[in-house]
Formats: structure tokens, sequence, C-alpha cells
């Protein structure tokens, strides 16, 4: 995948049984090296994007995580990694941070990935 200009961040969500909780977006710092590839030097949590974008990250989290509860009965902590452009607020990776045995059992969320 080629380099993607923006802010990496991460949302936060927590499954319950009756609803999903979608904390505050974080920015992660990630720093570009001489060699061309990329370093993870830790998360900002005093991020604050613009409203609407941080709003549109947050119902993402609402949407997978109710599309996990739905989907394997998960309950517990995930986040959605993307990277917030000036054109789309946030792009979903692939990757979703839960426990694995649920990995399998996912169908496709439907969310357009870029």
């Amino acid at each position: 995948m080629p380099f993607l200009e923006g802010t990496p961040c991460s949302i936060h969500g927590i499954v319950l049984a009756d609803e999903v909780v979608a904390l505050r977006p974080v920015e992660m710092l990630v720093l570009r090296q001489a060699d061309g590839g990329l370093f993870y030097s830790g998360c900002a949590s005093y991020f604050d994007p613009p409203k609407q974008h941080r709003e549109s990250m947050r119902a993402l989290a609402r949407i997978v995580g109710a599309k996990l509860r739905e989907e394997v009965k998960f309950r517990g902590a995930f986040t959605v990694d993307g990277v917030m452009t000036a054109v789309l607020c946030c792009k979903p990776r692939r990757r979703l941070v839960l426990p694995s045995p649920h990995l399998g059992k996912l169908k496709p969320l439907g969310i357009p990935r870029g």
C-alpha cells in the first residue's frame, strides 16, 4: 500500500451487552524514516480533530462494535485504526484488535476500505 498522507489515528470502543461506548480518538505518532520506513513512537490523547471528523470516527466505532456483538457475541474493548485525511475522515485498516478466536467468524462489515 502506498504512503497515505494524513493523521494516523485510532478510536477505541467498548462493547457492552446493550450498547457500544465509543471513546475519543487518539493520534498515533508515526514518524517517517529516511529509508522510507515508518516508526511508531506513541500516541497523543489530547488529539482533538474537527467535530465532524470526531463524530464520524465515533459512529464508525459504534458500527464496528455493534457488528462484533451481533456476529460473534463479543464483549470487551476493541480498536479501529485509520488515517484521517483531508477528504476522508477515517480509512479503517483490515486489522481489528480483538481476541483471535473471533477473527474467522466475522462477516464483512460493508465499510469501504482504501
